[in-house]
């Protein structure tokens, strides 16, 4: 398999919202078909260079499967419908650092690799099975060491922002992303 798969859904006109980097709040909607949003997905985007890592991968573009009401920002209350559902696969868990805290008194936090870790490649034969249609992609930070990869998947039509939750886990049972 390459660093990205292409399984097809029926076509149709398909919304999505693209930023200029990740801090970025002010959504530039598009439409398009699947093919479109395929290309636009695998498009590998190099970071810009920068000491931090984080930093780096902060001044990418940012794209999300929702579509937000015109003239708004990114923002939960301005989301007008859900087109896409996104799942990142970062083969990682977040553990608490002991005794570290950001001023908001929140723990900091570093990942530790997990350790079963997903492949791209079973993910994708899990979709084909099932019959889901799917890009799956490798992301920038990923490695030989640790694949990271993100599965985007078409809904049948948009749903409200109020179902986001549900329909995220029920794709996630669904699609066995459950573990």
């Amino acid at each position: 398999m390459t660093a990205a798969e292409n399984l097809k859904p029926m076509q149709r006109v398909i919304s999505w919202s693209l930023f200029a980097h990740a801090k970025d709040n002010t959504p530039d909607r598009h439409n398009g078909d699947w093919d479109e949003l395929a290309q636009l997905l695998t498009t590998v985007n190099k970071p810009p260079k920068r000491k931090d890592p984080v930093e780096a991968k902060k001044a990418c573009p940012a794209f999300s499967g929702t579509t937000f009401f015109e003239g708004t920002t990114r923002a939960m209350e301005n989301a007008e419908a859900i087109h896409l559902l996104a799942f990142d696969f970062d083969n990682t868990v977040e553990v608490p650092i002991t005794g570290e805290f950001h001023p908001s008194g929140r723990p900091k936090t570093h990942k530790v690799p997990i350790d079963r870790p997903a492949s791209a490649e079973d993910v994708v034969e899990q979709l084909k099975a099932k019959g889901f249609a799917a890009v799956v992609y490798t992301t920038w930070s990923s490695s030989a060491k640790l694949a990271k990869f993100r599965v985007v998947l078409p809904l049948q039509a948009p749903i409200s922002p109020a179902y986001w939750t549900q329909a995220t886990e029920w794709a996630m049972e669904h699609l066995g992303f459950q573990d």
